[in-house]
């Protein structure tokens, strides 16, 4: 029993902790904002949902917060910006979507770059490498 009591704690804590950090990111059917396409990557921007503290603050302190979601030309999920700092209007920046063929060429071309400004790092989309968050949220991109 005492097994069987520490995994259900285990369990709540995860959906504890995804909840508070990562929720407001996770979910994404009706918030999409906006898309680009170059062949090789699509970069779709979504709104932040407010349910969780990081969401409703983001919402009070920046109009429509954005988060942007990296996949390849099939759709398979590569990678998603930070989920701790948000800005909004994001989308029209200057972005740049990798190609493909430049990638093994050069270095630069391992990461997408989405926004310029206070959250620069926080929307670099790594194309190789997964950040912790895009290793968890992934399996919500099936």
């Amino acid at each position: 029993m005492k097994i069987v009591k520490y995994i259900k704690h285990i369990v709540i804590t995860a959906i504890f902790l995804w909840w508070f950090f990562l929720s407001h990111v996770t979910f994404f059917f009706s918030y999409k904002n906006f898309e680009m396409n170059n062949g090789d990557f699509i970069a779709k921007y979504y709104y932040v949902l407010p349910v969780n503290i990081i969401g409703i603050y983001s919402w009070i302190f920046h109009y429509q917060p954005e988060y942007v979601v990296l996949y390849d030309k099939e759709y398979n999920y590569i990678g998603q910006s930070s989920p701790f700092c948000l800005s909004n209007g994001i989308a029209g920046g200057e972005h740049i979507l990798p190609e493909k063929k430049l990638m093994s060429k050069n270095k630069y071309y391992a990461y997408l770059n989405v926004s310029g400004g206070r959250c620069q790092d926080e929307y670099t989309i790594p194309v190789k490498e997964k950040k912790w968050w895009s290793q968890i949220l992934q399996y919500f991109h099936l």
